[in-house]
């Protein structure tokens, strides 16, 4: 009788050894996920404060040589963010850094751009650049004679040059900025991240 008394014991011990061991392996795979997941945010910030960094080096120099910043303009009432003038202002920015527009006498401000920081949308031609997610920068050049030029962000509130922080204040001549819209590429969100690579600020584009 005391034989089969003992093996339930051993059973029933047994069996709560197994549940601690899942529980703790799970949890083990929870913080495992979390620093996956960690990982993988912070290389996508750097990548785009990485392009930021470069466009920006490479928009000084293009200032040196033509004394301004490539223009932007803004046109209000976008509905395709894909087709408005705030990627078109994208597209020219990458053709003015990498080709220098074909002027063969002219070297390219930037010699090649980090794989992934283009998104040609199988056509060269449409070529323009993304942040560390795949979409698309905002670049905003502003004019100080433009005063009170006003630029709209399909679907968000008008923005005005002075909402933009640090350099970029419209008592600037030629001031600029470049923006992501970071991880969840919605504009106004607290992780959107500014052009001196900053996360967590709020952009000018809010709703």
């Amino acid at each position: 009788m005391p034989r089969p008394s003992n093996r339930r014991r051993n059973i029933g011990f047994t069996l709560i050894e197994l549940i601690v061991v899942i529980f703790i392996i799970a949890i083990l795979i929870v913080v495992l996920l979390v620093a996956i997941l960690g990982v993988f945010r912070d290389s996508k910030l750097a990548a785009t404060r990485q392009l930021q960094d470069l466009a920006k080096t490479a928009l000084s120099s293009y200032y040196n040589d033509f004394k301004g910043y490539p223009g932007s303009q803004f046109e209000p009432n976008q509905e395709d963010h894909r087709d408005g003038s705030w990627v078109a202002a994208n597209h020219a920015l990458y053709l003015v850094l990498r080709d220098k527009l074909n002027e063969d006498d002219l070297k390219p401000f930037v010699k090649y751009w980090e794989s992934g920081a283009i998104s040609e949308e199988g056509n060269s031609d449409n070529a323009i650049l993304v942040d560390g997610w795949g979409n698309p920068i905002i670049y905003w050049e502003w004019d100080s004679s433009r005063q009170g030029a006003i630029a709209e962000i399909p679907g968000e509130e008008a923005v005005k040059s002075r909402d933009f922080p640090g350099w970029a204040k419209d008592t600037e001549k030629g001031a600029f900025s470049i923006w992501s819209a970071g991880s969840d590429g919605v504009w106004g969100t607290e992780d959107d991240v500014d052009g001196e690579g900053n996360p967590n600020r709020n952009t000018p584009f809010k709703k």
